[in-house]
């Protein structure tokens, strides 16, 4: 794995890579991430799930996971956004009162005098800020 960068609260924007090496040839790459909306936790296991799988299916010799190893280089990102997941996790109360209850957030923590926090896949600068983007990403 590699760490590719730092949050606004800095912590670690890491990329697992499965393949073999040197990676950057002529395979094909696949990428997967999850956790890109704090609150959808369920796709950061699926993210590390997938990981295991590959992982797993090398050491058991499983033909079909190798072929797909020998063909692709694989890159995953489980967390692309770490503040707003650590966020909806430390900030869970047992009440149930909704002032106090942060699980369902869904950016990042970027602050912002409008309202804290970026909508992080709704403001890619290439292509796909066209309809339903915002141009302003807080």
């Amino acid at each position: 794995y590699e760490v590719v960068g730092r949050t606004h609260e800095n912590r670690s924007i890491v990329v697992a890579k499965i393949g073999r090496m040197p990676f950057g040839s002529l395979r094909r790459s696949v990428w997967l991430d999850g956790g890109i909306h704090a609150r959808e936790w369920i796709s950061t296991a699926t993210v590390l799930y997938s990981i295991a799988r590959l992982i797993n299916g090398t050491l058991a010799r499983d033909d079909d996971v190798r072929k797909l190893i020998d063909t692709y280089d694989f890159y995953f990102m489980p967390v692309v956004n770490p503040d707003g997941y650590v966020y909806t996790h430390d900030e869970v109360k047992t009440t149930w009162d909704a002032e106090e209850q942060q699980r369902m957030w869904r950016k990042n923590r970027r602050p912002h005098d409008d309202c804290p926090g970026v909508d992080l896949n709704r403001n890619f600068p290439f292509a796909w800020d066209n309809r339903g983007a915002s141009k302003f990403p807080w």
